[in-house]
């Protein structure tokens, strides 16, 4: 839902964006969503929560994302799924249905969402997290209280922004990552979301 958010902000500074609504991943939104896409909107949006047990290749396939994000597959979603194995097949589904060439995002620093690069069809695959092995990683972090958080993009980019978790961190990185594959450039990112980012409501 964060990592929607931003890329929200990120991408309303250059078109209409088309968005489900935030923490509403379920069948019925995202389908509600759907109806709504035409050639008005730049951008279409989609989240899907696999934390219920949803299925979403049928979906999937309707949609065929040109960009899929898997955030991770953790600790954080075993009290809904039961297994490890069964979330890495479920959100798996959102970068096995990609448009031809499209490009699946990976968090390198989780296991099962950087392994899921051998299980996909597409070789397009961009990999985020804190190691300089990553094609966007971030380092020198610094928390700064209410201010927020500094840290220095792939070794280059000084960033201080209103996040306050290493999770945000990780969050930004596959916002960009998906942004600077859709013509944005690094400093324009940065520029829009240092003066329009706002944490989402209930974070």
């Amino acid at each position: 839902t964060t990592t929607l958010h931003m890329l929200h902000t990120i991408l309303s500074g250059k078109g209409e964006v088309l968005s489900n609504t935030f923490a509403l991943g379920n069948w019925s939104n995202n389908i509600k969503t759907l109806e709504k896409l035409s050639p008005s909107y730049n951008y279409a949006l989609f989240e899907f929560d696999y934390e219920r047990e949803n299925k979403f290749a049928e979906i999937l396939r309707l949609i065929k994302p040109n960009i899929g994000i898997v955030t991770n597959i953790g600790d954080a979603h075993l009290s809904y799924l039961g297994g490890v194995m069964k979330i890495a097949l479920e959100k798996s589904e959102v970068v096995k249905y990609l448009a031809r060439n499209g490009l699946a995002i990976l968090n390198k620093d989780d296991e099962l969402s950087s392994a899921l690069v051998d299980y996909i069809s597409t070789k397009n695959v961009i990999k985020y997290g804190l190691s300089h092995n990553s094609d966007y990683y971030a380092s020198d972090i610094e928390q700064l209280g209410p201010e927020g958080t500094r840290f220095t993009l792939n070794g280059k980019y000084k960033i201080s922004i209103p996040i306050y978790s290493i999770a945000d961190v990780y969050n930004f990185l596959a916002a960009t990552a998906s942004a600077d594959n859709l013509g944005f450039t690094i400093q324009e990112i940065i520029d829009i979301f240092e003066s329009k980012y706002t944490i989402p409501k209930g974070r």
